[in-house]
């Protein structure tokens, strides 16, 4: 018998004949293929076969959807997909060769081969029936990996230790067992745990795609090797770790745990968190919005810029407007400016330029737009954006039927409304970084340039003391004495720079501000914002008039502004904006 003929996938000519027989998939009929998975051992070749079914059958299709990454595109096995060989990455060769049983065909949906990637619009028409193809199949099996020896040094929690076997990995979910059922105290090898330390650091916990195929489906194992976990039993062990870990029954033993351990459990216990709060939200009903999906998900990597969009659509059950449509015939900036407009005018606020907006794989972006590729490294910059969620409405209650948001020129102009509140004078150093000395200096220069040194008890715009319009500032007078002062300092100042307007408020702003810069409180927001004046538009693109256009460096404190006395006041003319 002569070997299969060898085809390649990822051409549009080998494609079109791997997928000729169930080549078409009928949207309507919410149409998916499913790969069947013929039964085998040992080192025997992967034959399967793709077959269409549809999501609205009357019986609906019986399937389990694989959760994976993809791995190295360079390092691929030959399957047997319907009378073809096929090279598939090995990450994925070696989940099959996991799965297939010895008798009997599994049937598996497997987005690299039941999706023919090479046609766009079947990849976005399958994109929107992912959360339908996730709820409706039997279970999601989760393919960790493979713990091989030549793979391990690529994992980086073990650089120092490259020795782990598979009676380590065997204890590592021999202990999630464990832990799901009692005290750590009670747990005889939790404080000699290695098998943990490296599960954070594969890939499959950083990627996007990942997220819908544990929140999804109706149940989830994870398999990593020869061993196997159920999803409820992990986030069980996780859950029971948070509640014992600092308190006084087990806060011992886990502060005897090794450090890498400890770090470990910690970053790994906030993924399983957010996965475990969506998926509540998920089973019972609870509303997600496109914006709290892309917020939670946000540290989430993909291959795909525009993925870090498309990837968490099928979380998402409550659309202020029409549903985000996948395409991946537009570019990242043109998807990441949608999902910006979408949240704005579906929300009737500024919340999307409250995020910090700096740009890393898009610098093209507006300067209003969130750069969904740098998000994944703001943390120390989130507490400025989560705070500026809570205490504050510089845009009062009573504005709220003012607000106005208009997109201009293909989504990459924002109009909108406010009021100039003043004029940036001088700019002190930035704080950043966690060195005390170097913030003792920034605050320093900062306490010099309000010039406290010379009358700290002057009075100030607001009716107090520059010295307590100065300590109030830092903390964004979210405490009572200034004996409290420090955590929130530490936390609110951290990449932010204080500022002196042309009237002489005091503020803290982004680390971009500069002298000339203009606070402005928009229609919309809960703070003031820091826009900096950069040319004048041409007719044609905003109509007649000249219009000047404005950049957005973030949002800022102002003392003495955050209740409304500026976006309130009648005496202070209403302007309209253009942010590019």
């Amino acid at each position: 018998m002569n070997p299969p003929e060898k085809v390649d996938i990822r051409s549009t000519d080998g494609a079109s004949v791997i997928y000729r027989d169930v080549i078409s998939l009928n949207s309507p009929q919410e149409e998916i293929r499913v790969l069947h998975l013929e039964s085998g051992s040992g080192s025997s070749l992967l034959k399967c076969t793709l077959h269409r079914v549809s999501l609205q059958s009357v019986q609906a299709p019986s399937y389990e959807a694989l959760s994976y990454t993809w791995g190295n595109e360079n390092d691929r096995r030959a399957v047997v997909v319907n009378g073809y060989l096929v090279d598939v990455t090995f990450n994925l060769y070696s989940a099959l060769c996991r799965l297939r049983r010895e008798d009997g065909t599994r049937v598996l949906w497997i987005d690299a081969l039941c999706i023919n990637q090479t046609d766009l619009d079947e990849r976005a028409q399958q994109v929107r029936l992912m959360r339908n193809i996730y709820t409706m199949c039997d279970q999601t099996v989760i393919w960790i990996g493979e713990p091989l020896e030549d793979l391990l040094p690529t994992w980086e929690i073990l650089n120092e230790d490259d020795s782990t076997s598979i009676d380590q990995i065997f204890h590592a979910f021999a202990n999630l067992r464990l832990l799901s059922s009692g005290h750590l105290s009670e747990q005889p090898l939790f404080i000699d745990m290695t098998g943990e330390e490296f599960s954070y650091y594969i890939p499959w916990w950083t990627r996007v795609w990942t997220v819908q195929e544990i929140i999804l489906p109706p149940k989830a194992t994870f398999i990593y090797g020869p061993i196997s976990v159920d999803m409820s039993c992990l986030l069980e062990a996780f859950a029971n770790l948070s509640r014992h870990m600092f308190e006084p029954c087990c806060s011992e033993v886990f502060s005897r745990c090794n450090f890498r351990v400890r770090k470990c459990f910690r970053k790994l216990g906030s993924v399983l968190t957010n996965i475990k709060n969506m998926r509540t939200s998920h089973d019972n009903g609870t509303n997600v919005d496109l914006w709290e999906a892309l917020t939670t998900f946000r540290a989430r990597h993909a291959t795909d810029h525009r993925d870090k969009v498309h990837g968490i659509l099928g979380l998402v059950n409550s659309w202020l407007g029409q549903p985000i449509v996948p395409n991946y015939r537009t570019t990242t900036e043109a998807i990441y400016c949608q999902a910006a407009i979408f949240t704005a005018t579906g929300s009737q606020s500024l919340l999307p330029l409250h995020f910090p907006l700096q740009k890393h794989a898009c610098p093209n972006l507006p300067s209003w737009c969130v750069d969904w590729t740098a998000a994944s490294g703001l943390a120390d910059q989130l507490n400025v954006y989560q705070w500026s969620q809570q205490p504050f409405k510089a845009f009062s209650i009573q504005q709220a039927d003012r607000c106005h948001i208009v997109p201009h020129a293909d989504n990459r102009i924002l109009e909108v409304r406010g009021r100039r509140c003043d004029r940036v004078a001088s700019v002190g150093k930035i704080c950043q970084g966690d060195e005390p000395n170097e913030k003792r200096k920034a605050y320093c220069d900062w306490f010099l340039l309000a010039e406290l040194h010379r009358d700290p008890s002057r009075m100030y715009r607001s009716g107090c003391s520059y010295f307590e319009a100065f300590w109030k500032c830092l903390c964004w007078d979210m405490i009572l004495h200034m004996s409290e002062t420090a955590g929130w300092i530490n936390g609110l100042t951290l990449n932010t720079t204080f500022f002196v307007t042309d009237s002489g408020y005091l503020g803290l702003g982004p680390p971009g501000t500069n002298v000339g810069d203009e606070v402005w409180c928009l229609f919309g927001g809960h703070m003031p914002f820091i826009l900096r004046p950069v040319a004048t538009t041409r007719e044609a693109v905003l109509g007649p008039g000249q219009k000047r256009l404005h950049q957005v460096l973030g949002i800022c404190y102002v003392h003495g502004i955050m209740n409304g006395e500026v976006t309130n006041d009648e005496s202070i003319p209403e302007e309209v904006l253009y942010l590019a």
